[in-house]
């Protein structure tokens, strides 16, 4: 008996944590031909499940300067060489931010940010709301 099955014989189904979740829900936003900025983590896993499953003509750009790679195995970074293999064009991100400036398609944007450290005192004193100081200004 394997570890997705019951003791009935029908299989169970599979567990998926929060962030897998998260990334099949982004990637339903993408369209068969849509152009997508992706950054690291959950937007680069949400862009390669679009590409797989159902928009295979999906134009992802990365930050890093990658453009319309075939994206076979899932890159660990922007920087990874996987991004800029088999690509339509590896550029800079200005330069490749400006190829669709004028062109208006139908864009999206999927971009994380990392924490790297703590917040100091003064940074803390910055995102707080004016207005209530007990709730932080978060994005």
């Amino acid at each position: 008996m394997s570890a997705t099955q019951t003791a009935a014989g029908a299989s169970a189904a599979p567990t998926y944590s929060p962030r897998e979740m998260m990334a099949i829900a982004a990637g339903r936003f993408i369209k068969d031909g849509d152009v997508l900025f992706a950054g690291t983590g959950v937007a680069m896993l949400a862009a390669t499940v679009a590409k797989h499953i159902h928009a295979p003509h999906a134009h992802i750009f990365f930050e890093s300067g990658g453009i319309g790679p075939l994206l076979e195995e899932l890159p660990m970074a922007v920087a990874d060489p996987r991004v800029m293999a088999f690509s339509n064009l590896n550029a800079g991100l200005v330069e490749a931010f400006s190829y669709v400036a004028d062109r208006r398609p139908h864009t999206i944007a999927f971009l994380g940010a990392a924490l790297t450290e703590p917040p100091t005192a003064e940074e803390l004193r910055i995102l707080r709301d004016d207005v209530d100081p007990q709730r932080l200004i978060l994005g």
